[in-house]
């Protein structure tokens, strides 16, 4: 996918639409604040779709959350807890007892949740359409709410991969993912660059628009600058190293080879003939 002479569109149409979320409504920050809070996100999201109340192994319990997460090392069973909490506090899940076994805590995303996941999939489908044909990717596109919980659920069984063939083998952005809004930090300075220059950026205007102070935002450059992903060049000045773009390519390119074999699976299921 890098190698396609539509890539640089593409990343610079997903970024600018992951952003667009988050610019028009920054509560939802939240959910984009660091590795674990996307994961749980995302994971969330997952079980949602798969779940079916009268098949108990489908049951979104906070244990099984905590399994999902597990391979990802990116927040302790604590940490899940507080994320939890917040996310409630947010409005954004709900987390209840069982009625059938009251031992066990289900959650489930809000309506307001659902929704933002729409428009979120549809940013990660963005750049599929640029790189090959919107009509490809109509239903996540076009936020087909009957295709959503069964693209969700075909997310499933690609966890495994995510973690251990994408996270896991790409060391520059998971330092960047671990920092709170480093990632969105991160996109919204590649999409000043691809169209002007990032000389006007101030750490202020950055720490503003994310929800962090202009402190938060310096020690992501300093500790960047540390790990060799960024070079500061006197007051003000930084530049990008090669090697965190190339990562942030490779990160951006393996997520739409996921987001792809997502939408496959689900056409799959969605076509596979039902039986009675």
């Amino acid at each position: 996918m890098i190698a396609s002479p539509r890539f640089a569109q593409a990343r610079l149409d997903y970024i600018d639409a992951v952003l667009a979320l988050y610019e028009a409504d920054p509560s939802m920050v939240e959910l984009m604040r660091d590795a674990g809070r996307i994961m749980i996100y995302g994971i969330v999201m997952c079980l949602w779709g798969a779940y079916r109340p009268d098949l108990r192994e489908t049951w979104p319990t906070i244990g099984r959350l905590k399994a999902e997460m597990a391979p990802f090392d990116v927040a302790s069973d604590r940490q899940i807890d507080i994320i939890l909490a917040r996310l409630s506090d947010l409005g954004l899940i709900l987390v209840e007892r069982s009625a059938e076994d009251s031992r066990l805590r289900i959650v489930l995303p809000t309506p307001r949740m659902v929704d933002h996941d729409l428009e979120w999939l549809r940013a990660h489908y963005v750049p599929l359409g640029t790189l090959y044909r919107p009509e490809d990717f109509a239903a996540p596109l076009s936020r087909d709410v009957g295709f959503h919980p069964t693209l969700r659920a075909a997310s499933l069984p690609l966890l495994p991969l995510i973690a251990k063939g994408v996270m896991s083998q790409n060391k520059p952005m998971m330092r960047i993912l671990h920092r709170a809004v480093g990632m969105l930090t991160l996109m919204k300075l590649v999409q000043i660059l691809a169209r002007h220059s990032v000389d006007g950026a101030t750490f202020t205007d950055l720490g503003r628009l994310f929800g962090v102070s202009r402190t938060h935002i310096r020690q992501i450059f300093a500790s960047s600058a540390t790990e060799r992903d960024v070079m500061i060049e006197g007051r003000g000045r930084w530049r990008f190293l090669q090697p965190l773009l190339g990562s942030f390519d490779r990160l951006i390119a393996d997520g739409m080879i996921i987001s792809r074999e997502a939408h496959a699976i689900a056409l799959r299921q969605i076509r596979a003939p039902t039986t009675k």
